[in-house]
């Protein structure tokens, strides 16, 4: 987006096709898409990622590959501060970008502590989910709101903080249908001619 700002600001975020990563996080064993780090997918080019935390004995946060609820037997050596990490400095890096960080498929959690680690690094960037879709570009790159974040439906009442529930976006999976689609065009880097279109909805019903 950044080398074509000038153009695009008047579009509205529901109308961007938006590369992304399925299961972002994955196993170099398991599936070619962990040949990427995360940083390498972002500066590639990727603005959705589909990851998939669970927590250790320790209560600290790993992604995982494949289904989260799977735990430790898939899980990678990618920390959730190290992909915050990441993530906080490209954001910093690069004012007109913006990214979609899917949490659609985390596995059962506290969820209250897993959202405020998530806020505490990506926070000041997250979109509020009353933007909606028809919000255009400009609007959030004057607001430096440039971090969808997209988190389990269900499961957002239990995060205390109103600020953070207000900047939690649904899940794929559980948001209703009809409603603010964004097109993402979602590759695991096995083979650039199985790269689908899909659909998803990322609003809050």
């Amino acid at each position: 987006m950044e080398e074509i700002s000038d153009r695009i600001g008047d579009a509205k975020l529901g109308d961007l096709w938006i590369p992304g990563t399925d299961d972002s996080a994955g196993d170099p064993g398991r599936s070619a898409t962990g040949v990427h780090t995360i940083d390498g997918q972002l500066n590639s080019g990727v603005r959705y990622l589909d990851l998939r935390p669970t927590a250790d004995t320790r209560g600290d946060y790993y992604l995982c590959h494949g289904g989260s609820e799977r735990g430790d037997s898939m899980r990678t050596d990618i920390s959730l501060a190290d992909l915050l990490g990441v993530t906080r400095r490209f954001l910093e890096a690069h004012p007109y970008e913006i990214v979609i960080f899917d949490f659609g498929q985390t596995a059962e959690a506290d969820d209250n502590h897993l959202v405020g680690r998530i806020m505490d690094e990506i926070g000041p960037y997250a979109v509020p989910a009353e933007r909606g879709a028809d919000v255009e570009l400009r609007e959030l790159w004057e607001r430096r709101e440039r971090a969808i974040i997209a988190y389990p439906f269900h499961r957002q009442a239990n995060v205390r903080a109103e600020e953070y529930r207000a900047r939690l976006w649904s899940a794929p999976a559980d948001a209703a249908p009809g409603k603010a689609h964004f097109k993402v065009i979602a590759s695991d880097f096995r083979n650039s001619a199985r790269t689908v279109d899909i659909c998803i909805a990322l609003n809050r019903g």
